[in-house]
C-alpha cells in the first residue's frame, strides 16, 4: 500500500482535469500492480490472514487510498450533484475492475500495461457518462 499511495496526492494535483486524474489514476495502479506482481498479489488475496496489527495497518492506508480515488470521483461527479452512496459504490467498482485483473492479467502477455489501464478507463468511464 506505501507504494500505491507515495506522491499520488502530490501527482494528482498536477492535473486538472477529473476525468485525467481517473485515467491517470487507474494508468497509475496498474503499472504499479505490474511492476510488483507478486507483492500485489499478496496485498489482494492474502491480507485477511495476516495478524491484526498488520492487517490493521493495511486496512488504513487502503481506506486512504480508496478515499483519494472518492475524492477524484466526486470532482468528476460535481456537476450532477451525486450522492456520497453512489459515488462510494461507483469507488469500490473501479477498484474492483483495476484490482481483479491478478487473477487473470499477465503483463508479459499481449496486452501492455498501458493499453489495459485505457481499456479499464474507457469502459468505465463510458458507463458513467451513459449514466
Amino acid at each position: 500500500m506505501d507504494i500505491l499511495l507515495k506522491g499520488l496526492e502530490k501527482e494528482l494535483e498536477t492535473i486538472s482535469s477529473p476525468e485525467e486524474k481517473i485515467r491517470y489514476f487507474i494508468r497509475r495502479h496498474i503499472r504499479q500492480y505490474c511492476d510488483n506482481v507478486y507483492s500485489s498479489r499478496i496485498v489482494l488475496h492474502e491480507t485477511n490472514n495476516l495478524p491484526a496489527s498488520y492487517w490493521s495497518a493495511i486496512r488504513k492506508k487502503s481506506k486512504q487510498y480508496t478515499f483519494i480515488l472518492g475524492d477524484i470521483l466526486k470532482e468528476y461527479f460535481i456537476s450532477d450533484k451525486a450522492a456520497s452512496e453512489r459515488v462510494r459504490v461507483i469507488t469500490y467498482i473501479l477498484l474492483g475492475m483495476c484490482n481483479l485483473i491478478y487473477w487473470w492479467y499477465d503483463p508479459k502477455g499481449p496486452v501492455k500495461p498501458d493499453d489495459l489501464a485505457e481499456e479499464i478507463f474507457t469502459v468505465f468511464i463510458g458507463k458513467i457518462k451513459a449514466l
